[in-house]
């Protein structure tokens, strides 16, 4: 019942059938909450989703709807997400505990709003769309995007691009900004990639642009000169990273991992 519930909502809110969608929040979300301990979290994202417009602001069980989400979904995962910029907690062991809990939630992601929420609590600055650099950016992905075919938010229709500006001891890296495919960067060795792990769910999750932008980052740094795992930490700058699509839970947890690498590296997304 409560996927029948998020289904529907989801499928009308596409369609821009606002009515429709403001008649199955009404009379859905309050008896989803009430079977809300047997949902996944692929059924709570989709319905939240669509209750976070602002089009459908009043409606029965609404501030019910978001409480029991950060409390059955949102916190628990960013606690463990959260862990991954520890560099006292083991990071493998994080990550594994992270892939249970995806996995048993059926957690694809955050949902847009609160995917921001957790980009800043992972130590990004989430900028505005009026910045200048994220309209050019965009402009730049559009442009790509304008050559493919697909839905837009398939893996391999979903484009990022990056800039940093990075330095550490006597070496001064830049990359101008770049876009990027899904894929794995071939510049990105075993070490490389052995750092930003991916989590996997019914399939291999190693290959979004969020992670392959990052990883080409890391690929010339080590290129640049004598710098080791070790020597990340060191690096100071800026980094700047736009994607077409808000980021999924793992690849949230590549962000997280890449900012407990380089922990003094102002990151802005």
């Amino acid at each position: 019942a409560s996927l029948n519930i998020a289904n529907t909502a989801w499928a009308f809110y596409v369609l821009s059938e606002t009515s429709h969608t403001a008649d199955v929040l009404s009379v859905g979300v309050p008896h989803f909450l009430g079977i809300a301990d047997h949902s996944v979290g692929t059924e709570w994202v989709d319905l939240v989703g669509v209750a976070e417009s602002q089009t459908f602001s009043l409606f029965p069980g609404r501030d019910d709807l978001f409480r029991q989400f950060e409390l059955q979904i949102f916190r628990p995962a960013l606690e463990h997400l959260v862990l991954l910029l520890d560099p006292m907690v083991d990071r493998v062991d994080s990550m594994r505990k992270l892939k249970i809990f995806v996995d048993e939630h059926q957690l694809p992601h955050l949902g847009m709003h609160y995917t921001g929420r957790a980009l800043t609590a992972l130590g990004w600055h989430v900028a505005l769309d009026s910045e200048p650099w994220v309209a050019a950016a965009r402009m730049e992905a559009w442009a790509a995007q304008g050559l493919s075919i697909g839905t837009e938010v398939r893996t391999e229709r979903i484009v990022a691009w990056v800039a940093a500006t990075l330095c550490v001891r006597d070496l001064r890296v830049e990359i101008p900004g770049r876009l990027l495919h899904a894929g794995v960067p071939p510049e990105a060795n075993e070490e490389a990639q052995g750092l930003l792990q991916p989590t996997f769910r019914h399939l291999s999750r190693d290959d979004h642009a969020e992670r392959a932008a990052l990883l080409i980052v890391v690929a010339a740094l080590f290129h640049a000169g004598p710098i080791g795992t070790s020597q990340l930490a060191e690096v100071s700058g800026s980094l700047r990273l736009y994607v077409s699509h808000f980021p999924c839970i793992s690849c949230l947890a590549v962000l997280g991992q890449f900012k407990r690498l380089l922990p003094e590296l102002a990151l802005a997304v």
